[in-house]
């Protein structure tokens, strides 16, 4: 995401909060670059300062991986066996979904091998799979690079295109933590900005696993010591978590709210 793209995100992410919210501000973004506030909201002869981030979780998997990396060396894959695929016909038309061994995903410079295996497997047994799933088990008579990673692979015959798929195996939850929020807020501290009678920050999901948080419970939220206590003592007048299904907001004045947004 370039610089730009992502000051507009963040001025989205923001007019869709008044609309949600039913405020009537109008949002510009800050054009000092590299100076916060991220986007100002003028409301009611008020000028607020609005720092807006996408929140992401550094929990790792039992591996070792972060839901970040993990992501991203999953679509390396995806992106390799599609354009492999491209140029092998005969690969062309076969779903392949991945059973990982140990939450363990592939570097970089394993990717090619290890499609190519995988498509080698495809390739000398390709008169036997039909519409149906066919079962490769990877175990030790396998090549390397599939013992290590895979228990198996399915593949069937795709009906409309091919894709690769995989087993949730990064993550199991989309919830966050008391130290996770704590962590966020701690780099984000408003600066006192002439002019500004506010700071709000609003800390949105995204639509990638890594970047998905949920909160469903006021209760769940105010639980939070730690990071209710560092609201209480911060600059910020308001925050607002906005969640994949939840939006729950926060104020100096009244606490811990839920924002219907339907």
């Amino acid at each position: 995401m370039t610089r730009d793209s992502q000051k507009e995100e963040e001025l989205e992410t923001v007019k869709r909060y008044l609309e949600v919210t039913g405020l009537s501000g109008t949002a510009s973004i800050n054009l000092k670059k590299n100076d916060p506030p991220d986007v100002f909201i003028d409301m009611d002869g008020l000028r607020i300062g609005v720092e807006v981030t996408r929140y992401h979780t550094k929990e790792r998997n039992v591996s070792g991986f972060t839901r970040t990396a993990g992501e991203e060396a999953w679509k390396e894959i995806q992106d390799y066996a599609w354009e492999f695929a491209e140029k092998e016909p005969c690969l062309f038309n076969y779903d392949v979904f991945l059973r990982f061994k140990d939450s363990l995903v592939p570097n970089r410079k394993e990717t090619e091998g290890f499609v190519k295996e995988i498509a080698r497997k495809i390739q000398d047994n390709k008169a036997q799979i039909a519409n149906e799933e066919m079962s490769f088990p990877c175990d030790e008579s396998s090549p390397e690079i599939l013992k290590k990673y895979l228990k198996e692979f399915l593949v069937c015959r795709a009906q409309c295109k091919k894709n690769w798929d995989a087993e949730n195996f990064l993550f199991r939850r989309l919830g966050t933590s008391d130290e996770e929020l704590c962590e966020i807020i701690k780099n984000k501290i408003p600066c006192q900005t002439k002019g500004v009678q506010e700071n709000w920050l609003l800390i949105y999901g995204g639509s990638e696993l890594s970047r998905m948080f949920d909160i469903p419970w006021v209760e769940k939220i105010d639980s939070f010591i730690k990071f209710n206590a560092k609201l209480k003592t911060s600059n910020y007048d308001v925050l607002a978590l906005l969640g994949f299904r939840t939006w729950l907001r926060w104020t100096k004045k009244n606490g811990w709210e839920k924002i219907e947004t339907e």
